[in-house]
């Protein structure tokens, strides 16, 4: 394989835990392990840099006549996004629908024993969109739970449905520690968390500081329970993520749309997040 200079020389100069040539290595496996046949010429090794330092390599195959192969991959093997770069604009597509066949799940464990050999992971959803790309979404659990709110660490997998052929790749890997004190909260409690924090603390806010005429909410899915690292925290701790409608009377119109809030699973307090999460 012939390197570009350029790549040569940013080579030499990234450290860390994953090198350049690490990164390569491991693009080049994953592709093989997806099923992508014949030779893979390296095309582009470059850099990201926050303050200066390094975050992510990228990286780009190219493999005749099948085109072109980028992936990025996070130097302290964070996280690690391969595509086929053709498909791109494809995994685009906003419609999806369940996709309950054994076929793709045997295919997709495969693809996963070659990335998260020493993950205990669980298949979360198997859907198909209206652009006929599969795609099937295994996530880390710790102590039998996800990670269910940024990130959501895991592994999906993304695919032809009409031919099995390997579309695309996203890992976020390597979660944080977790603390193991078990939920005291159960679903209805944190329905019933969730609705004494909007009689208490958000309706009155919008009635008594913003004037809002008034507000509502409506629940969208079924609570979820898992782990999230709060902002500035070394462990992640169990919550529950409730998903709903806010919506609110301005006096001229209804506005509103999708929000979601996190509930501490053992003291049933709300988690103040910076995003929606």
């Amino acid at each position: 394989m012939n390197v570009p200079l350029l790549s040569l020389l940013i080579l030499s100069q990234i450290e860390g835990p994953i090198s350049g040539q690490m990164a390569m290595d491991r693009v080049k496996s994953a592709l093989k392990a997806f099923g992508v046949h014949g030779s893979l010429r390296l095309q582009e090794l470059s850099s990201v840099t926050v303050s200066d330092k390094p975050v992510l390599l990228h990286v780009v195959f190219s493999n005749p006549p099948g085109g072109n192969y980028e992936a990025y991959v996070h130097t302290e093997g964070r996280s690690f996004q391969l595509w086929h770069g053709s498909e791109r604009a494809s995994l685009n597509g906003l419609k999806s629908s369940p996709l309950p066949n054994q076929k793709y799940e045997q295919l997709t464990r495969k693809w996963l024993a070659s990335v998260a050999a020493n993950e205990t992971t669980q298949l979360k959803s198997m859907t198909v969109d209206e652009n006929g790309n599969g795609r099937a979404y295994f996530a880390i659990l710790r102590n039998g739970y996800p990670f269910v709110s940024h990130p959501r660490y895991g592994y999906e997998f993304v695919f032809k449905v009409s031919s099995g052929e390997f579309v695309a790749f996203r890992g976020d890997q390597k979660p944080p520690e977790t603390d193991p004190t078990p939920p005291k909260l159960d679903e209805a409690g944190a329905l019933a968390a969730l609705k004494r924090i909007w009689d208490t603390e958000i309706t009155p806010e919008a009635i008594n500081v913003h004037h809002f005429k008034r507000v509502w909410y409506t629940n969208l899915a079924v609570p979820e329970l898992g782990y999230y690292l709060p902002e500035g925290k070394r462990k992640a701790i169990l919550v529950w993520r409730l998903s709903y409608t806010s919506s609110r009377d301005v006096g001229y119109a209804i506005q509103g749309g999708s929000d979601a809030m996190l509930i501490d699973a053992v003291t049933g307090q709300r988690i103040r997040t910076t995003v929606v999460p």
